[in-house]
């Protein structure tokens, strides 16, 4: 017996994660994105954290780490 279930709106890092991880094999993001969004990290107002993040957020994206958690966590397969 084949069953469906539709998930209409959903984060899609969140619905990566699930079929990476929980599908098991069972599950697929299908479809476009229809609103790309964009994650920030906030910090108070002239927080000395702010340049850190940016600093750590660049590096990781210049040296392939952010390309291996994203991997790890939201692709099949891993």
């Amino acid at each position: 017996m084949e069953s469906e279930c539709s998930r209409k709106a959903r984060c899609r890092p969140s619905l990566q994660y699930w079929v990476a991880k929980r599908g098991n094999g069972m599950l697929q993001v299908v479809g476009p994105i229809f609103r790309p969004r964009k994650y920030g990290i906030a910090v108070g107002k002239g927080s000395p954290l702010r340049k850190r993040i940016n600093e750590a957020l660049l590096a990781i994206y210049e040296d392939g780490t952010y390309e291996d958690i994203y991997a790890k966590w939201l692709s099949r397969g891993n």
